[in-house]
Order: structure tokens, then C-alpha cells, then sequence
């Protein structure tokens, strides 16, 4: 769509660049960088994938309350969600975040509690919700009166 009024980035870098390839191909849409559109703040930053693959991604258990639990992460991507429906009410809007950012807003949207083993059944497929792939488009749409918006889910073939 061409139509796209503003984009919203996570401030990590390859958020940005993803943010600056779509504005490319719509008019220069201006770009903004918003923390909560940010990865997840856990004590996990910097290890090796395989560190994390050995813990089957879980990044929650066991950790320090100064790191982010999956309700966290719903209550930022949420209050982004409502900031750009006051201040943009009626735009199409882009924001380009990361794959737990968008899980636990998907599974409020269809009725689950956004926690970590709801995370890990839509991993396995025991949740019918697509997990988000690189270069994915997760749409919303917020209608004024709604309590949850309109999902959909584009994935990279789609695209």
C-alpha cells in the first residue's frame, strides 16, 4: 500500500534497515524509532543463538525481575498500539519490531494469555496461530469501538 502515513522502527539495527527498505519503496514515508517496539530486555542479549537453542528459547524462566516477563512485553507493544491510535487515528501505519513482540500481542488478539508457554505451543503447533518469520507482515487493524483489532498474517512467500 502506498498509502502508508508513518513508519515506527524498534531502535535495534536490523529493525532500522528493514524499516529504511520499506520507506524506499513508499514515497520516503517519514521513519520514527520507538523503545517499544524494542527486542525483548533479557539477560540473554549478546549469547550465541546456540545458547539459547539449548534452553528451547526460553528466555523467561528463572530470571531477575529487572528483565522482561511476556506480560511485560504485551503491556509496551499494547501501549504503542494505543499511542498511535490517538495520535493517528485513521492512518495506515507500519512498525517493524521482533518476533516475541508481535507472539504476545497475536495471542492477546486471539484470546490467550500472553506467557511464554502459550509461546512454545504456537512453536509446536498446538495453537493455530502462525508463528512470525523474518520478513513476515503481522496486520492489525484497531476500528474506534473495538476491544481487539482484526488479525491477519502475511507470511514472507505471501509477500
Amino acid at each position: 500500500n502506498k498509502n502508508i502515513y508513518r513508519i515506527f522502527s524498534s531502535p535495534l539495527l536490523r529493525a532500522r534497515k528493514t524499516a529504511e527498505i520499506i520507506q524506499a519503496g513508499i514515497n520516503h514515508t517519514p521513519i520514527e524509532i520507538s523503545a517499544l517496539l524494542n527486542e525483548v530486555h533479557s539477560p540473554y542479549d549478546g549469547f550465541p543463538i546456540s545458547d539459547l537453542e539449548s534452553k528451547h528459547w526460553d528466555i523467561y524462566s528463572n530470571i531477575s525481575s529487572e528483565y522482561e516477563q511476556p506480560e511485560d512485553i504485551f503491556k509496551r507493544v499494547y501501549k504503542f498500539a494505543n499511542k498511535i491510535q490517538d495520535l493517528y487515528k485513521g492512518n495506515e501505519i507500519i512498525a517493524v519490531t521482533h518476533a516475541d513482540v508481535i507472539v504476545f500481542l497475536t495471542l492477546w488478539i486471539h484470546g490467550y494469555k500472553p506467557e511464554y508457554k502459550n509461546k512454545a505451543l504456537i512453536e509446536k503447533k498446538s495453537i493455530d496461530i502462525p508463528f512470525p518469520g523474518n520478513a513476515s507482515i503481522t496486520k492489525t487493524v484497531w476500528s474506534e469501538g473495538c476491544m481487539t483489532p482484526q488479525y491477519e498474517y502475511i507470511s514472507a512467500d505471501e509477500v
